[in-house]
């Protein structure tokens, strides 16, 4: 599981501040957001959690999402 952590990590994507990002919320279902650069936005940057599109989230979950 901390392989497929420090892999997510590395590949992370940090959105700029008002830029829309996908992501995956607790039940496991894509959302969208508007980055604001707060303490959130940067736990999904830190995880590799956010995504410029649905279907990356989505990808991201089924290969990382069991890790987190």
């Amino acid at each position: 599981m901390e392989l497929l952590r420090r892999e997510s990590r590395a590949n992370a994507w940090m959105p700029e501040v008002g830029q829309n990002f996908w992501s995956i919320d607790s039940k496991g279902k894509a959302f969208e957001s508007i980055w604001e650069g707060d303490y959130i936005d940067m736990m999904y940057f830190h995880n590799g959690h956010a995504h410029k599109t649905e279907k990356e989230s989505i990808e991201w979950k089924a290969k990382y999402g069991k890790a987190f």
